[in-house]
């Protein structure tokens, strides 16, 4: 997503292009009119800025890919156009009326069935109004669908978190992380060029872990896992493991991708 508000080309590097959830976000920004290229590990994406996605033909399907439906509303909200968006009958049973409160906020009309679930149709404003929120239950896909909407909006948008949640649209994004007594606050400028460029995305931890315990559970075994990302806010597994005796070393730990 945050490739196709990017201007110009970007390359990531580690794509799975078989994953479903990648898949149905794929699906989603083609309909807006993003132009992509996949190899067995590489993704090509030709953004088109800010201000250069297109009104869809048909209603996005989200797949079951909650991450999907949330975040690509936050940039839905702030286009000078309706879409909907959600298909599939497990994801219409996911709780979106964490997102849909704050995007109203900021001036965009959601519509939901039933108890504010999907299917959403998005009545987009440009520009939307800065927000300033500060978060009811921690959740980085509520925050980084706010983020993004705060691209779109006339001013500085605010996120609150009491509760650190994973930080990776902030960090690809290069946003201020600023630590306060009311918790960590993320601050973004609407109207924000994006340059991404090549980006590497690593092996998941989350997926590694079941590895990992697996490993430490056998009597004289070794493991050994390449290019995982450790990210601070996925990475607490590992302290627990070392505090139950495990035996475990990093080595080559680097920044890489930003």
């Amino acid at each position: 997503m945050i490739g196709a508000l990017a201007e110009g080309e970007s390359e990531i590097e580690g794509f799975t292009a078989e994953a479903a959830d990648p898949r149905s976000t794929l699906g989603s920004l083609k309909s807006l009119g993003i132009r992509f290229t996949t190899t067995s590990s590489k993704l090509t994406i030709h953004g088109c800025g800010l201000h250069g996605l297109r009104k869809p033909a048909q209603v996005l399907d989200a797949g079951n890919s909650g991450t999907t439906i949330r975040l690509i509303t936050g940039i839905l909200a702030g286009q000078a156009f309706v879409s909907a968006l959600g298909r599939d009958a497990s994801l219409n049973h996911r709780p979106m009326k964490r997102i849909i409160e704050p995007l109203t906020e900021m001036g965009a009309r959601i519509e939901a069935a039933g108890h504010s679930a999907a299917p959403l149709t998005i009545y987009g404003t440009s520009p939307l109004r800065p927000l300033e929120y500060r978060m009811p239950v921690a959740s980085a896909q509520v925050k980084s669908a706010i983020l993004f909407a705060g691209l779109f909006a006339d001013g500085v948008t605010k996120v609150i978190e009491l509760i650190r949640t994973r930080d990776h649209t902030e960090r690809i994004l290069g946003l201020s992380v600023l630590e306060s007594p009311r918790g960590e606050v993320i601050e973004v400028r609407g109207g924000t060029s994006i340059q991404l460029g090549r980006f590497m995305i690593p092996g998941g931890l989350s997926s590694a872990v079941f590895l990992v315990a697996a490993a430490l559970l056998v009597p004289g075994s070794e493991l050994r896992l390449t290019t995982i990302g450790l990210n601070p806010t996925r990475s607490r597994a590992l302290d627990i493991f070392r505090s139950l005796g495990g035996e475990i070393e990093i080595s080559n730990e680097r920044i890489a991708g930003l």
